[in-house]
C-alpha cells in the first residue's frame, strides 16, 4: 500500500436520503456545532472532512446507521441560510472506505482510506474507450433535453476525454436514484460507474422525451393553471419511480408551501409571475445545489416584502404633534414650525408637495432624533440607513441575481424590516455618498429613489419586479451640502440645524441628557446631581463642540464613576466645578498663551466645516531671502487651491498699496518686494480650502510687514478681490458661534452679510461686537493696522434686518454693532 493509502482522521458529516459524489458541491450545515479545537484542526488540514450517507429511516439517528463509504470533501465558502443559519459549501474530491468509527458528544470521527483504481484487465482499454463514448453521447443528449441545464454542458461533455472526469461531471445530471449513488460511490473500478451512469443517462433520456411529449400535449388542451398542476403531478409521478428518498419529499413540501404563501399574497401579477416562474424552476433542482439556495432566497424576499395597500392611523392634531417636538428637543423653533407644516398638509391629506426634508448641520445638534420624532407623530415604523461609506451603487439599487450572497439594496431592506409600504426612512449621512468615486452613479440612483414621479416603479436589481415608493417618507441628514450634486440638492428642502450656544447646551444637557443618562443607568437623581455652574464647567473646559454629543459621553462618564464609587462603598466626591478633574481628568481645553497678545504676522480667522464653525489661526514670517526677482511666497498647511489663490490676491493687493499709498500702509514697496513671505496654516494634516479666509490672511501679512499685533480677541472672515472689496462669505451663524465660544470679543464680517445676522441668537450678538466692512481700508482701520481717515465720516445706521436687534451709530469704516 502506498503511502497516500494510509489512514488518515477524518471528520465524519452525515448526511440523510443524498450522496455527495466526488466533482459536485454541497451545502453542510452544523459545523459551527463543532468544537473549537476541531474546526481549528480543520482549518490547517490537520485532519480531513468526509461527507458519509446515513441509511437512517426516518425518526433514527443518523450518526448511528452511517454508510462504510464518503466522500472526503474541501470547504468552498460559507454562506448565510435563509433562516439566518451559516451553511459550509463543500465539494466532493475522492472516495474513501471508512475503516473504523468514533462518536464523541455531537460529532463523529473516523479513520478513512482512499480507494484505488484497479488495474484493467486484458482488452479493457478498448472496453473502456467504449464505454466512455457510449456514456458521452448519452449524457449530451440527456443536457440537450433538461431544461435545468445550462446551455454549455454539451460543449463541456464532449470535451472531455478522461473517463474519470467524465463520469464525475454526467453523476451530477444523469439523474440518479439514492441506491445508485450509493453503488457509484462504493464502486474503485471505473468501468463498473460507467455501466450505472450509462443505465441511468439512458433512462433520463427517455423520462425527458416522455416529459416533452406530455408538456406538448397538455399545452394544447389545458388552462395555465391546470398545466402547472399536471405537470407538478407528473414531476412527483417521476421522482416516486426514480427511488429519490426522503429528501426529495421534504423538498416537495417545502415548495408547495411556498407555492400556498404565494398565492395568498395580494402580489401585482408581475410579482406573482416572477415568484411562480422560480418555483417551477426549483422543482427541477436538487434541494443543496446552490442554484436552489438563491432561488429560495428570492422566493422568500418576495413572500416577505409588503405589497399591498397599507392602512396607517391619520396623524395626530397639531397640538399634540408639538407636545412631542417639545418633549423630545429644546429649542429649534424654527424647524420645529417648518416640521409642524409638513405635519399640517399630511394631515390635511396632501404630500406637502412631495418635497423630501434635509436636516443639515453639525454633528450632535438632533438631526437623527428629529425625525424619530416625526415617525412617531406620524404613527409610522422608524428605519434609519446609514448611507456613509456607501460606494457602490448596487447598495441602492441592489445587486443582480448572478452570484450566491446576492442582495436587495438598502431601500428595500429596510422596507422588510419596517413591514409596512409606508414607513419613515431616515438617509443619514447622505453627503458621504460615493466620496471616494464619481459621485455621478450614486447621485442618479438617489435621485430615482427621491424623486416622487419616478420612486412609484422602483426596480430593484435584485428583484426585478417594480416596487412602489411613493408612500414612503424618505427625511436626508447630512453634516453639510458644500459637496451635494446639485441635481440631488434641488429634489431636498434643505433645514439648517446650527450649533448649540452655551445656554441651550445648559438647557438640553438639564432637561434631556441627564434624565435619560439616569433611566439609562438607572440612577436617583440624588445620585447625579449636576448644577448649571457645573455644566457650564464642562461645556467650555471639556466640549468645546457644535453639539452635544461629547457633552452626552462625559457626563456619562461621570456616572459611571459615580455608580463605581457607590458600588465599592465609597461616599465619592460631589460633581462640581473645582472636583471635575477627578471624573473627566485634565481640562481638554484652556485659553491658549499667546491669546493674551498676538504677535505681529498672527491673525485668527474664522471657518465652517462640516462640524461646525471653528477659529483658524494664520502665521506669517518674514525672511530677507528671494529678492525681487525670487520666489516672494511660500504656503503651508494642506492649502487648497481656493485658499492659495486668497493668499496670492492679499499678497498683490498689498504690493499695490505699498507702491501707491506707503504712509497710510505704514511700510513701502521695497520692504514687501525685497522680502520672502512664509504664510503658514497650523495643524498642517488638516486640509484647508474656501475663499473666506481672505481678509484675516490679508490683515495678518499687513500687521507682519508693518509690525503691529492685532488684538489676541480679534476674529474676522470675508472674502476679498483685487479692487479691495470685502465679499459675503458662507456660515456666518456657525462662525460667530465659533468665535463666542473661544472667547472672542470682536468680529469683522463683511457688510454683504447683514441680513444673516437675523439668524443668530440675540444673547450671543449681545457679547460679541460685530463689524460690518465693504473695504479692505474699513477692516485694516478696526484690525488697529492703520489710522482712521482724517476726518471720518459719521455713519447713519444701517436698516434694521428682521430678528436684528437695534444698531448702534459709530464712527469711523465700517459698520459697528455694540448691543446692549
Amino acid at each position: 500500500m502506498s503511502t497516500e493509502s494510509q489512514p488518515q482522521p477524518m471528520i465524519l458529516i452525515p448526511i440523510k436520503g443524498d450522496v455527495l459524489l466526488p466533482g459536485q458541491t454541497l451545502t453542510l450545515r452544523g459545523l459551527d456545532a463543532l468544537p473549537a479545537s476541531v474546526r481549528a484542526q480543520l482549518a490547517r488540514g490537520a485532519i480531513g472532512l468526509a461527507v458519509v450517507p446515513s441509511l437512517a429511516k426516518e425518526a433514527e439517528d443518523t450518526r448511528a446507521h452511517l454508510f462504510d463509504f464518503a466522500t472526503q470533501a474541501e470547504t468552498v465558502e460559507t454562506v448565510r441560510m435563509p433562516d439566518g443559519d451559516e451553511g459550509v459549501v463543500v465539494r466532493g474530491m475522492r472516495r474513501v472506505k471508512i475503516l473504523s468509527r468514533k462518536q464523541r458528544g455531537r460529532h463523529v470521527s473516523g479513520l478513512g482510506v482512499p480507494l484505488t483504481e484497479p488495474a484493467l484487465k486484458r482488452g479493457g482499454l478498448r472496453a473502456l474507450t467504449a464505454l466512455t463514448r457510449s456514456v458521452q453521447e448519452a449524457a449530451i443528449a440527456v443536457a440537450r433535453l433538461s431544461p435545468n441545464v445550462s446551455a454549455e454542458l454539451p460543449a463541456r461533455l464532449a470535451a472531455i476525454r478522461e473517463p474519470g472526469k467524465l463520469a464525475e461531471l454526467v453523476a451530477a445530471a444523469a439523474g440518479l436514484s439514492f441506491d445508485e449513488k450509493l453503488k457509484i460511490l462504493a464502486e474503485a473500478d471505473i468501468i463498473v460507474r460507467l455501466k450505472i451512469l450509462l443505465r441511468a443517462a439512458l433512462r433520463e433520456q427517455q423520462v425527458l422525451k416522455l416529459a416533452e411529449d406530455v408538456k406538448a400535449r397538455a399545452s394544447r388542451h389545458l388552462a395555465d393553471a391546470d398545466r402547472r398542476s399536471l405537470l407538478q403531478e407528473q414531476m412527483r409521478i417521476l421522482k416516486r419511480e426514480l427511488g429519490e428518498g426522503s429528501g426529495a419529499h421534504e423538498e416537495r413540501d417545502e415548495i408547495d408551501r411556498l407555492y400556498e404563501e404565494i398565492d395568498r399574497l395580494d402580489l401585482p401579477p408581475p410579482v406573482r409571475e416572477a415568484a411562480e416562474r422560480e418555483l417551477d424552476r426549483m422543482e427541477l433542482m436538487p434541494a443543496g445545489s446552490s442554484e436552489y439556495m438563491v432561488s429560495y432566497t428570492y422566493v422568500t424576499w418576495i413572500r416577505d416584502l409588503p405589497w399591498g395597500k397599507t392602512i396607517l392611523p391619520p396623524p395626530p392634531p397639531l397640538h399634540e404633534a408639538r407636545r412631542l417636538l417639545d418633549k423630545d428637543h429644546y429649542g429649534l423653533t424654527e424647524v420645529k414650525e417648518r416640521i409642524l407644516e409638513y405635519l399640517a398638509v399630511m394631515r390635511h391629506g396632501g404630500r406637502s408637495g412631495g418635497e423630501i426634508l434635509l436636516f443639515a448641520g453639525p454633528p450632535g445638534v438632533g438631526k437623527t432624533s428629529l425625525a424619530r420624532s416625526i415617525a412617531n407623530a406620524l404613527g409610522r415604523p422608524f428605519v434609519q440607513v446609514s448611507l456613509g461609506g456607501v460606494k457602490d451603487e448596487a447598495e441602492i439599487r441592489g445587486h443582480r441575481r448572478t452570484y450566491i450572497g446576492s442582495m436587495p439594496g438598502k431601500l428595500i431592506q429596510a422596507i422588510k424590516d419596517a413591514r409596512t409600504r409606508a414607513p419613515v426612512i431616515l438617509l443619514d449621512e447622505i453627503d458621504k455618498v460615493g466620496l471616494d468615486q464619481g459621485r455621478s452613479v450614486m447621485a442618479s440612483a438617489l435621485l430615482e429613489v427621491l424623486d416622487f414621479e419616478q420612486n412609484r416603479h422602483f426596480v430593484d436589481h435584485y428583484l426585478g419586479v417594480p416596487y412602489d415608493l411613493s408612500e414612503v417618507i424618505f427625511i436626508c441628514t447630512a453634516n453639510t451640502t458644500a459637496a451635494m450634486p446639485k441635481p440631488l440638492l434641488d429634489r431636498l428642502e434643505v433645514i439648517e440645524l446650527s450649533s448649540y450656544t452655551e445656554a441651550e447646551k445648559l438647557k438640553v444637557a438639564s432637561r434631556h441628557l441627564i434624565p435619560g443618562i439616569r433611566r439609562e443607568l438607572k440612577l436617583k437623581a440624588d445620585l447625579l446631581s449636576v448644577s448649571n455652574k457645573t455644566l457650564a464647567a464642562i461645556v467650555r473646559n471639556y466640549t468645546r463642540e457644535a453639539g452635544v454629543r461629547q457633552l452626552k459621553r462625559d457626563l456619562t462618564t461621570i456616572a459611571r464613576k459615580v455608580i463605581k464609587a457607590r458600588m465599592e462603598g465609597k461616599r465619592g466626591d460631589k460633581v462640581l466645578p473645582e472636583t471635575l478633574q477627578k471624573f473627566l481628568g485634565p481640562q481638554r481645553f484652556q485659553d491658549e498663551p499667546n491669546d493674551a497678545q498676538l504677535i505681529p504676522g498672527v491673525a485668527i480667522g474664522l471657518a465652517y466645516t462640516a462640524v461646525g464653525g471653528d477659529i483658524l489661526y494664520i502665521e506669517t514670517m518674514l525672511t530677507n531671502y528671494g529678492g525681487a526677482a525670487g520666489k516672494r511666497l511660500s504656503l503651508t498647511g494642506s492649502l487648497g487651491k481656493v485658499m492659495r489663490e486668497s493668499v496670492q490676491a492679499a499678497h498683490s493687493w498689498l504690493t499695490a498699496m505699498a507702491e501707491t499709498r506707503p504712509h497710510f500702509m505704514g511700510f513701502d514697496a521695497a520692504r514687501i518686494l525685497g522680502s520672502h513671505i512664509h504664510v503658514h496654516f497650523p495643524d498642517g494634516a488638516t486640509p484647508k480650502d474656501g475663499p473666506s479666509a481672505g481678509l484675516a490672511i490679508m490683515c495678518a501679512v499687513a500687521g507682519l510687514l508693518a509690525g503691529k499685533p492685532l488684538p489676541a480677541k480679534l476674529a474676522m472672515t470675508g472674502e476679498i478681490t483685487l479692487r479691495g472689496q470685502v465679499l459675503a462669505i458662507g456660515g456666518l451663524k456657525e462662525k460667530l458661534l465659533a468665535a463666542h465660544r473661544y472667547g472672542k470679543k470682536k468680529v469683522i464680517i463683511p457688510a454683504a452679510n447683514h441680513a444673516d445676522l437675523a439668524s443668530v441668537p440675540k444673547e450671543i450678538l449681545r457679547e460679541l461686537e460685530v463689524i460690518e466692512v465693504r473695504t479692505m481700508d474699513e477692516a485694516l482701520a478696526h484690525a488697529g493696522l492703520v489710522a482712521p481717515a482724517a476726518h471720518p465720516r459719521r455713519l447713519r445706521a444701517v436698516e434694521k434686518a428682521p430678528g436684528v436687534p437695534r444698531i448702534a451709530r459709530g464712527h469711523g469704516h465700517g459698520r459697528r454693532h455694540v448691543l446692549r
